[in-house]
């Protein structure tokens, strides 16, 4: 895995960890849908800055990424607006 263009964690599994974040390659965390035939899990955690987690499930030809977070001022997006409200986290929401 490459952090700015340099690698960091060369093999499976491994960490690199930098003052007030972190990167983690393992196999654990709770898959999103179902591991697709002949592929391994291989799961990608960052810890960010904010408390933001950000988990990213590798597959042949796609990934799985989820996202956490806590409301942070002016957020908007399809990440949402943390009002409960799904209808204006949509695209056509956000740009009207």
């Amino acid at each position: 895995l490459t952090v700015d263009g340099r690698a960091v964690i060369a093999g499976f599994p491994g960490a690199y960890h930098q003052e007030g974040w972190s990167v983690t390659y393992d196999s654990v965390g709770n898959v999103p849908d179902v591991i697709p035939e002949g592929n391994e899990k291989r799961v990608v955690h960052m810890t960010l800055p904010l408390g933001v987690k950000v988990t990213v499930f590798q597959w042949k030809n796609y990934m799985d990424v989820q996202i956490e977070m806590s409301k942070q001022p002016g957020q908007d997006g399809v990440c949402g607006n943390f009002n409960g409200n799904q209808g204006d986290d949509t695209t056509q929401a956000i740009m009207a």
